[in-house]
């Protein structure tokens, strides 16, 4: 990674997004995939490695110096070698064949098919409902009567909640949400 000031703002996404916002994450917090307990000792530790690894994935040179934080300290003198794997990882990735869309939605339209029935009707709607309950004003500016959703109308805010969204599900009246738009 060699820091050079003309670098592409995309090869700087494409460095910084998969690692600092998901692996980072996985790193400091393996509760979150795991079902552990992480002691404040582990956690210490796995806070050495994910800077470690957000250092190696840095485009910019870390000037270290008796004042440095001694978790940048202990592995600075891999940085360099870890910086050149990122590297070669993203370089071989650009080698790589560009997908074209039709292969891309032909895909997706198969791992659907293969993965439709692994749907969980009551979890997605579960999430549906907490999403609408945060943009309920939102909601209720845009259908000021509900009649879209199956409800006589909205009694001055949105008043239901996961209950009713089971009985939703049972209704299969699921497929009116549909009609919501992308809310900010």
């Amino acid at each position: 990674m060699s820091g050079t000031p003309g670098r592409a703002t995309g090869d700087l996404c494409a460095v910084c997004s998969l690692p600092l916002r998901f692996w980072v994450n996985v790193i400091k917090n393996p509760q979150f995939v795991f079902d552990i307990h992480k002691s404040s000792i582990t956690d210490a530790c796995l806070s050495v490695v994910a800077q470690t690894f957000m250092d190696s994935c840095s485009t910019s040179e870390h000037r270290l110096g008796k004042d440095s934080p001694s978790n940048k300290l202990l592995y600075a003198k891999d940085i360099p070698n870890y910086k050149s794997w990122v590297e070669r990882y993203y370089r071989d990735i650009s080698k790589m064949p560009s997908i074209s869309d039709q292969d891309m939605d032909a895909y997706l339209v198969e791992q659907s098919r293969l993965h439709g029935n692994e749907f969980n009707t009551l979890s997605a709607l579960n999430e549906l409902y907490f999403y609408i309950n945060k943009y309920k004003e939102e909601v209720r500016l845009l259908f000021p009567s509900s009649a879209v959703l199956g409800f006589t109308a909205f009694p001055g805010k949105l008043q239901f909640g996961p209950h009713s969204m089971i009985v939703l599900s049972k209704k299969k009246d699921v497929e009116a949400f549909g009609l919501l738009p992308k809310l900010p």
